[in-house]
């Protein structure tokens, strides 16, 4: 049987594509089949098919990585499934350290740590420490630190319950539905390694306001659908409130852009002063209630 099925969503920069292969290939860990699921991209990467005879490719419409990611589950024939970005990269020993983890611990998913680097600089990082394991709801409302390259999940579990895959109507925050629903149903197992490179473009959804803002405001009706992870009312209330705000910024944030015709830098500039204060409302209660 197959160990790891390494699951890759590919869309652009096919120079980074080959690069995250190759960190793949030099893995420590040898039973591994590679998925790379291209999302309707405009590039031609009929080239490096040509290279990597081995990896199984498949082409899709675009339908955002959530979608690519699924469609990979789906054709996965491993013990367990790993996801890796098509622009990011792991270190040698990821794969075989996060097996034996798992396999020693008896968790059914688990992540660790990743350190952030711009461009092509891989000599220069920032370590990202994400300390969030076991019984991570509802805290991970507020603090939700997993990185997708970084998590790895026994594909028995998928395959027993196909709600437990990636949000497909969205386009951000895809990853974090899909955890939610993990973490409802088993601990999250925390490996304090630093095992994954992700590279930082300037556009990733993670820092940019406009996108943490539409992906917490499109939460508002799930933390509703799901109150009963909050063991005590004022803690729910107290989150919604947090996520709330993002709605009504968002809300206000689109007409005015619809009103005014804004282009996409000046959204992101309105978006800055719109997150502001529920970025930090939600930081301060963070520390409060689960911190």
């Amino acid at each position: 049987m197959i160990g790891v099925s390494v699951v890759i969503p590919f869309f652009r920069q096919k120079v980074w594509l080959k690069h995250a292969l190759d960190s793949v290939y030099a893995q420590t860990y040898d039973s591994i089949e590679i998925i790379v699921v291209n999302d309707g991209s405009k590039e031609n990467i009929d080239d490096i098919i040509a290279i990597y005879t081995d990896v199984r490719f498949y082409r899709i419409d675009n339908s955002g990585p959530g979608s690519a990611r699924n469609y990979g589950i789906e054709k996965a024939q491993g013990k367990y499934i790993a996801f890796l970005d098509s622009d990011d990269l792991w270190l040698p020993e990821k794969l075989i350290t996060q097996v034996n983890f798992m396999e020693k611990h008896g968790y059914l998913w688990s992540h660790t740590n990743y350190s952030r680097f711009i461009g092509e600089n891989t000599k220069s990082t920032l370590k990202v420490k994400c300390d969030i394991q076991g019984e991570i709801l509802p805290g991970m409302f507020l603090y939700n630190p997993i990185g997708t390259p970084c998590v790895m999940i026994m594909h028995s579990v998928l395959l027993d319950n196909n709600e437990l895959r990636f949000s497909e109507r969205l386009r951000v925050g895809e990853d974090s539905y899909f955890w939610f629903k993990l973490a409802e149903l088993y601990p999250l197992g925390y490996l304090d390694e630093y095992l994954t490179l992700v590279r930082m473009r300037g556009t990733n959804a993670a820092s940019l306001a406009y996108t943490q803002l539409k992906s917490k405001a499109e939460t508002v009706d799930f933390i509703k659908s799901n109150k009963n992870w909050f063991s005590k009312k004022h803690h729910y209330l107290l989150v919604l409130l947090g996520f709330y705000l993002c709605k009504v910024g968002f809300t206000c944030l689109e007409a005015i852009a619809r009103y005014l015709k804004l282009s996409d830098s000046a959204k992101e500039i309105i978006a800055k002063l719109f997150y502001a204060l529920p970025y930090t409302y939600l930081k301060v209660i963070s520390q409060i209630l689960y911190r």
